[in-house]
C-alpha cells in the first residue's frame, strides 16, 4: 500500500523520476546483496530506494522540469526533496495508523544525499553517522543519475560515471560501497541488473 500509493504519486508527477527510482532500487538491491545485507534490511532498502525521491512531488514544476542549469535558489529548493520525502513517508504512516517502520524508512530517505565527508545535506552527517542503507542508495542514485538522460543534459558513458564514483570514494561515497559497486557494473552487468 505504501509503496504502490506513493509510487503512483511519483509517476503522476514525473515519469523520468519514476523510472529513475526503479533503476536506483535495482542497483541498490544488487549492491545490498553484494555487501551481505540480511533479508529485513534488503526489504527496507528496496522500499526506501524506490521512494528515495518521493519528496520531488513537492518541487514546483518550473524547477523540476527546467531545461537549463538551476540557479542557486532553485537548487536550494531541489535540496529540500530529501526532507520532504521523509515527511511524506512519515505522514503516510500517521494517516494510515501504521507505527512500525516509519522511523527507519523516513531516516533512510532523509539522508540519501549526505556525503561521506560530511559535506552533504540536509544534516551534514559524516561517515558512519549516515545510515548505511542511505549510503547504498547514494551510490546507486548517483550512478543512475549520471548514466540517464535528463532534461538539461545527455546521459554520461557508464565508464565515465564509474570513474567519477572512484574519484568521489571517501569524499561523497563510502569507499567499500564504491569498490563493490564498481565490481558489479563491469561490462555487460548493468543491463542484467536492470532486467531483473
Amino acid at each position: 500500500m505504501l509503496k504502490s500509493g506513493l509510487l503512483a504519486k511519483i509517476k503522476q508527477k514525473d515519469l523520468i523520476t519514476s523510472s529513475h527510482c526503479g533503476k536506483t532500487s535495482a542497483y541498490a538491491l544488487k549492491l545490498g546483496n553484494t555487501v551481505g545485507l540480511i533479508e529485513n534490511d534488503l526489504s527496507l532498502l528496496e522500499v526506501s530506494a524506490v521512494l528515495h525521491d518521493v519528496g520531488k512531488i513537492k518541487v514546483p514544476d518550473e524547477i523540476l522540469f527546467k531545461p537549463t542549469t538551476l540557479t542557486v535558489d532553485e537548487y536550494e529548493v531541489i535540496k529540500k526533496h530529501s526532507v520532504w520525502g521523509a515527511e511524506i513517508v512519515g505522514d503516510f504512516f500517521k494517516e494510515n495508523q501504521i507505527g512500525a517502520g516509519t522511523g527507519d524508512l523516513a531516516e533512510i530517505i532523509r539522508h540519501h544525499h549526505e556525503r561521506y565527508d560530511g559535506g552533504g545535506y540536509p544534516d551534514g552527517l559524516k561517515g558512519d553517522y549516515i545510515p548505511f542503507l542511505s549510503q547504498i542508495i547514494s551510490v546507486a542514485d548517483a550512478f543512475d543519475a549520471m548514466t540517464s538522460d535528463r532534461t538539461y543534459r545527455k546521459a554520461m558513458d557508464k565508464r565515465e560515471a564509474a570513474e567519477i564514483l572512484k574519484n568521489e570514494s571517501g569524499r561523497q561515497f563510502h569507499p567499500s560501497l564504491v569498490e563493490a559497486f564498481i565490481d558489479l557494473i563491469s561490462p555487460g552487468t548493468v543491463n542484467n541488473i536492470l532486467a531483473k
